[in-house]
């Protein structure tokens, strides 16, 4: 368990909410549970519950308890008589466990990278060739000859 604080009565109303109602958000259960008719404050108060120690670890446990049922329901497959309603408890199962945990995305994002090369063709000498030298000179005497 990861917390030992129990759970106040809204706090429990919130998550049976949420649980109850698979199609409903963290704001919509706050909105049933709560006193207040302002999404943006319902919003509020479901983010601060998801990240409290005992909320979590309340959804925790009903979490093993749908993870004990898609073990279940896929240990015995072969054996139900209605392949559909295997189906939809599995699908159901899942569901709410990507509702706890929330659901695995990807998530890809372009990259760059640059490579920066300087290669020193001038050789050791740290000196500039005579023939960069000589051209200095020629445009220096060319725009003297023009000034």
């Amino acid at each position: 368990m990861l917390s030992t604080q129990k759970l106040t009565r809204k706090q429990q109303a919130f998550i049976d909410y949420y649980l109850d109602h698979p199609k409903a958000s963290g704001t919509e259960a706050a909105l049933a549970t709560y006193n207040t008719n302002d999404p943006v404050v319902a919003a509020s108060i479901a983010y601060e519950n998801f990240r409290k120690p005992q909320i979590i670890a309340s959804l925790v446990s009903y979490a093993e308890l749908f993870e004990s049922v898609i073990v279940g329901v896929v240990r015995d497959w072969g054996q139900s008589e209605s392949p559909r309603k295997r189906e939809l408890a599995v699908r159901n199962a899942q569901w709410m466990l990507d509702k706890i945990y929330g659901r695995a995305t990807v998530k890809t994002e372009p990259q760059t990278s640059m490579t920066r090369i300087s290669i020193d063709l001038t050789g050791s000498n740290s000196e500039p060739p005579q023939e960069f030298l000589d051209t200095l000179e020629t445009e220096k005497l060319q725009s003297k000859a023009l000034a």
